[in-house]
Order: C-alpha cells, then sequence, then structure tokens
C-alpha cells in the first residue's frame, strides 16, 4: 500500500490489485463463464484512512492511475472544506473525525 498523508483526521491511501484476485475469481466460476472478463478483480481502490485505523473506499481505478487518483484526492482534501470533501466522496463527517 502506498500512502500519503493528507492531513490531521484522514489519510488517503491507493490499494493496488492483488495479483491472484482474478485467477481465484475465475477458478470459482463454471468453465463456460470463465471467458468472461468483465470484473474488478484487477482493479486497484482510492481509500480514505481516519486516525482509528478505519478504512473506507471511495472509488475503484485502473492501476496504471493509482498514484494520479490517489494525488488528486489528496489535493482536494487540501483545497475543499472537510464537508463538502466528505459530501463528494459519500463519507460520513464521523468517519472523519473518528479516532
Amino acid at each position: 500500500m502506498d500512502a500519503v498523508e493528507a492531513g490531521p483526521l484522514v489519510e488517503i491511501v491507493a490499494v493496488p490489485p492483488k495479483p491472484w484476485g482474478r485467477f481465484w475469481w475465475l477458478m470459482s466460476l463454471s468453465p463456460w463463464a470463465t471467458a468472461n472478463r468483465g470484473s474488478d478483480h484487477d482493479t486497484g481502490w482510492i481509500v480514505a484512512r481516519n486516525r482509528a485505523g478505519r478504512q473506507r473506499r471511495l472509488f475503484w481505478v485502473p492501476p496504471m492511475e493509482l498514484a494520479e487518483k490517489r494525488e488528486r484526492v489528496e489535493q482536494e482534501l487540501r483545497q475543499l472544506p472537510l464537508d463538502q470533501w466528505c459530501e463528494r466522496y459519500n463519507v460520513p463527517l464521523d468517519f472523519v473525525r473518528e479516532g
């Protein structure tokens, strides 16, 4: 995990995809369904982590865009008022202030 301190209340984290996640997902399907490649098992996540250590997924991104999207969210957290940032990313204000 690659993390950047985004403020005193919350940290923005880029979570890369698990390399074997898609494989095990495909193995769990019946043989005819393994041809379907439409899943998010090969994507990463942008996550908000509060001071208590709890995490909340904000959105998924392709692996090549993880750093760029994390940086954008971190910049918005610094620039926007906290309540606007929480509304934009559907994060409860209590989650951010927890801890």
